[in-house]
């Protein structure tokens, strides 16, 4: 289960989209900016993985609520098993800690999705309960628990005002070359 990210040009300057599976596509546009930028794959690594961090540790920790509604709690029959069997106490979603471990750090989990492009990123889990939590499912009688569930707030006060910060950065240092190498 993935979420894509891309960066281009839109109707209005340059746009970051981001979606992923049973949610709605979210996207902001920098108006002012028409980028130059060819490669965004610095930003990928410095600027959205950070925050990406933060914004899953905080929805794992807030189970769901930090993300827009809090996850379904679990079944009383499926609440028992998890005390009977000690997994009381961890939160939800969480039994061995792997699902948020993939998501939280997916460049170094052997499961987790990072592929980060010039112009787009995937990112996320390839667990395989992982789109069963994202989804639900009526024939297990799971309901949706969204891990991956962006907000307007996050794409737009989190990522795009750090996309904003690294393409005003690079321009800045593209002016800077152009002084020092004039016809550069």
């Amino acid at each position: 289960m993935a979420t894509g990210t891309g960066i281009g040009p839109g109707r209005y300057g340059l746009t970051l989209r981001v979606s992923a599976p049973g949610v709605d596509s979210l996207g902001v546009s920098l108006s002012r900016f028409e980028s130059q930028v060819v490669d965004f794959t610095p930003y990928w690594q410095a600027q959205f993985l950070p925050a990406w961090r933060a914004w899953i540790t905080e929805a794992f920790r807030s189970e769901g609520r930090s993300t827009g509604a809090a996850w379904a709690p679990w079944s009383p029959r499926y609440a028992a098993w998890r005390r009977a069997n000690g997994f009381a106490g961890q939160g939800l979603l969480v039994r061995s800690g792997s699902l948020s471990a993939s998501l939280i750090n997916p460049e170094r989990d052997a499961l987790g999705i990072w592929r980060p492009s010039p112009s787009a990123l995937d990112v996320g889990t390839r667990r395989p309960f992982a789109i069963v939590h994202q989804l639900g499912s009526r024939k297990a009688r799971i309901p949706a628990r969204p891990p991956i569930r962006p907000t307007q707030d996050f794409v737009t006060n989190t990522l795009g005002r750090e996309l904003q910060r690294f393409v005003a950065a690079s321009w800045s240092a593209v002016r800077q070359t152009n002084r020092q190498y004039p016809g550069a």
